[in-house]
């Protein structure tokens, strides 16, 4: 019987996991447990997901990358996505951990109230990344 990673991760048990993992483990061990796990999943060439996120990452590239091209953003799309479900976990359980990763500035509060005051909504949406720096709107 093969293992059958995504359906792994997709169930309670998984979830369970990773809710553990983000509530329990400190970041600097976190972050290096979540690289692991995506050098791992980057590793699985025939894997389902790895070759979706392959034929995903050409195709939005205009098909100009190659072999070895590939295989880094195979490798960095799932080290930022196990980063950012890493965060999302850690974060889940303590708001507060995530005060130093932007900044709430009053033009946000002007978009917001903007947007309830006019027929155009806005979309306010909130960073996912660490490594990127939030700008004022």
């Amino acid at each position: 019987m093969k293992l059958d990673l995504q359906s792994i991760t997709t169930s309670r048990y998984g979830v369970s996991a990773a809710l553990g993992i983000g509530r329990f483990v400190p970041p600097r061990i976190g972050y290096r447990f979540m690289d692991i796990i995506a050098r791992y999943l980057a590793s699985r060439s025939h894997s389902p997901m790895t070759k979706a996120v392959r034929a995903n990452q050409w195709m939005a590239a205009n098909e100009e990358l190659n072999s070895q091209q590939l295989d880094e953003m195979v490798l960095k799309t799932f080290q930022h996505h196990t980063k950012c479900l890493y965060m999302y976990y850690r974060h889940l359980f303590d708001p507060s951990t995530s005060e130093d990763l932007f900044e709430i500035t009053p033009r946000l509060f002007e978009v917001i109230k903007k947007s309830r005051d006019s027929r155009h909504p806005r979309i306010v949406v909130g960073i996912h990344h660490i490594d990127h720096i939030i700008q004022p709107l």
